[in-house]
């Protein structure tokens, strides 16, 4: 996008720029002398701050036991690697959906499972309810201990979570394994972990679509990729599985779900109302994405499901990228002249994240201000939070951080920032109009010949179809350094007639006839359609006339907002897997990439590794993207109907290539 545009969105400039855009100077005042609000959450609740809770909770002390605390009584922890505060847990509401949390005696066993109880053996809460579970030669994939779950309504993300451990004595049992998967479609979210003497507890986040058909199972301690010789055991305790982003501490459930409430942490705000103010949240060990640090009114500094961080002052909002992992330190800013949103890490390094220009009017503040609380008021996006501290005056960032997450070495060698709106240098025969890069509007073969069992046919306005003129329907625009690329149903007087009836018509774009490489990095920032039938992608295929093979740097369905699709497909296999919950594709553009090696292909979402896999493509290879509509598989892309939100428009931001520096 322009440098303009990427000022007035809030977020980052192009990648690879040092430094990022400078801001236009609307906030240059320091800090004041001293804080209004300075709140140290590190062993008690500092005066003023309000806490409420309606039920018992549990807290895991730095010995790695857990207790439980009453209702209303806060629960405060320390690291267990240094025992260092880790301040104030807060956690959102949560119901572990199981009906036995550590009985695996009432679980159903699966191939050559088995249980049996270890009442001698101490539990991480300090009581019982220990199992050994067994498992002998690997025969089949879905053996182990499972329980089946009930699906929630809607399109939600869901964790399931279990302790393990070795055996007394034992320097290692793994790799061990936690998953969730549909019975109907095979599609699963795995973690593994190799154990040792100590209990770890394994993770992992799968998201639930309406139109999913199998039954769902919470598989606990599925033995991946172990020996088929002899007998695995592993210590097991303490299984959850709860809506959200991530395992928070274990609700103990005895035959029926049980439901822990929220933990509700308030503070009065009121004296930092005003026309410029700062407000700095420290979040231990980065922020959980999907919710809110702080909610005041017309104050509010938040993370989306995809890790962006995000904020509102008054009239102005800004969204940009962090570092949600890793970032400790979040601050949102605000003046006369604009808005700023800031991260970093412990060390006092920070960068602004996003801006916004403009005057938010005078804020007024709450005087119960909720501190890490998602947008609905239910969850808590973090779960320790250590020290709260806002200032009257406002930080002096002048640079929004560039997002960048192009590796070391890499030299660019062909790049489209969609910055020339000429929309006529994507053509049948990628004729160069001026100094911008030049597309191809269809595939190497006849339009008219379906691939994929696809409702669409990709179109540009000099396509004729089977008319004696051009049909005149343009897929494509460039507007504000952005291509659109728009799926449409096809008038059916003027133009289905002319292509044998297909209902649809779309766009797609390559470099077949103007640029081709062999290995690299290969970068796309788009926003994807949601709805029925939307098949958008980003891909690689080989400069001579065959396939396969093919990169898939991103493929989404538009009825799986919480899932990508990457990989590769070769001659006898495709490695190619679902990311899911990774990343929200509501909520706005996402930077999709892979870097292709002699040895390796490693894809990437929002600079995030998601997947990788041994080379096995050694060819030049050229760029595509489109959007298709349907498939031959209606659990993979169903096909449009009436309600798919037509027209769907695939946004790209710009489309990069790199190569090594070894290579040049």
């Amino acid at each position: 996008m322009r440098r303009r545009r990427l000022l007035a969105a809030g977020v980052g400039a192009t990648a690879g720029a040092a430094g990022g855009a400078t801001l236009p100077g609307f906030m240059r005042a320091a800090f004041a002398a001293g804080p209004v609000l300075d709140l140290d959450f590190a062993r008690a609740l500092p005066d003023g701050v309000r806490f409420r809770r309606a039920t018992a909770a549990a807290r895991t002390g730095a010995d790695g036991v857990a207790t439980e605390v009453a209702p209303d009584v806060p629960r405060f922890e320390t690291d267990p690697a240094d025992a260092r505060p880790l301040g104030l847990l807060i956690e959102g509401e949560a119901t572990n959906r199981l009906r036995w949390d550590s009985d695996f005696t009432r679980w159903k066993t699966a191939g050559s499972a088995g249980v049996v109880p270890e009442p001698g053996i101490v539990a991480p809460d300090g009581g019982r309810g220990v199992h050994r579970l067994r498992i002998g030669p690997l025969t089949r994939v879905d053996q182990g201990v499972l329980q089946w779950l009930e699906l929630p309504r809607g399109e939600v993300l869901a964790t399931g979570s279990i302790h393990l451990r070795a055996l007394d004595g034992a320097t290692a049992a793994g790799p061990w394994s936690v998953a969730i998967f549909d019975y109907a479609t095979y599609r699963q979210q795995i973690a593994s972990v190799e154990l040792d003497a100590r209990w770890v507890r394994l993770s992992t986040t799968f998201p639930w679509y309406p139109f999913d058909p199998g039954a769902k199972v919470f598989n606990a301690a599925f033995l991946r990729g172990p020996s088929r010789e002899g007998v695995r055991e592993v210590l097991a305790w303490g299984a959850q599985y709860e809506l959200g982003t991530a395992a928070s501490s274990l609700v103990r459930c005895r035959g029926t779900p049980a439901t822990r409430a929220a933990d509700v942490v308030t503070v009065d705000l009121r004296g930092l109302a005003g026309a410029q103010g700062a407000v700095t949240l420290h979040v231990p060990r980065g922020a959980q994405r999907g919710g809110m640090l702080l909610d005041a009114g017309d104050l509010s500094l938040g993370l989306t499901l995809s890790g962006h961080v995000q904020a509102q002052a008054g009239r102005l909002s800004a969204t940009g990228a962090a570092d949600s992992a890793a970032d400790a330190v979040f601050t949102v800013a605000w003046s006369p002249r604009g808005l700023s949103v800031s991260s970093g890490r412990d060390d006092g390094t920070m960068r602004t994240r996003a801006a916004r220009v403009g005057d938010p009017g005078r804020l007024e503040l709450s005087a119960t201000a909720r501190l890490l609380a998602r947008q609905d008021g239910s969850q808590a996006t973090h779960r320790h939070l250590l020290r709260v501290v806002a200032h009257r005056l406002v930080p002096a960032p002048d640079r929004v951080a560039a997002p960048d997450y192009l590796p070391r070495l890499y030299r660019p060698t062909f790049a489209d920032e969609f910055d020339d709106e000429d929309v006529a240098r994507i053509n049948e025969n990628a004729v160069a109009t001026g100094r911008a890069p030049a597309w191809r509007s269809r595939y190497r073969h006849d339009r008219f010949q379906v691939i994929n069992e696809e409702k669409q046919i990709y179109v540009d306005p000099l396509f004729r179809g089977k008319a004696a003129s051009p049909l005149g329907v343009q897929p494509f625009a460039i507007r504000d350094g952005a291509l659109a690329i728009t799926a449409a149903r096809a008038d059916p007087m003027r133009v289905q007639p002319h292509i044998l009836g297909r209902r649809y018509t779309s766009g797609c774009i390559t470099s077949e006839l103007t640029f081709w490489q062999r290995y690299g990095y290969f970068e796309i920032r788009c926003r994807v359609p949601l709805g029925k039938g939307f098949w958008p992608a980003f891909w690689l295929l080989p400069k001579r006339a065959a396939w396969p093979p093919e990169i898939d740097v991103l493929e989404a369905s538009g009825e799986r907002r919480f899932s990508v699709h990457q990989g590769c497909v070769g001659d006898k296999t495709h490695p190619a897997v679902w990311i899911d919950g990774t990343v929200d594709l509501a909520d706005g553009f996402h930077v999709y990439a892979v870097e292709w090696s002699e040895r390796e292909i490693r894809f990437s979402i929002d600079g995030r590794p998601s997947f990788s896999q041994p080379n096995f493509i050694d060819e030049p290879m050229y760029l595509l993207a489109n959007l298709a509509l349907g498939s031959r598989d209606p659990r993979w892309i169903p096909d449009p109907d009436e309600t798919t939100p037509l027209p769907g428009r695939f946004e790209i931001d710009y489309i990069r290539a790199f190569q090594h520096s070894a290579r040049s």
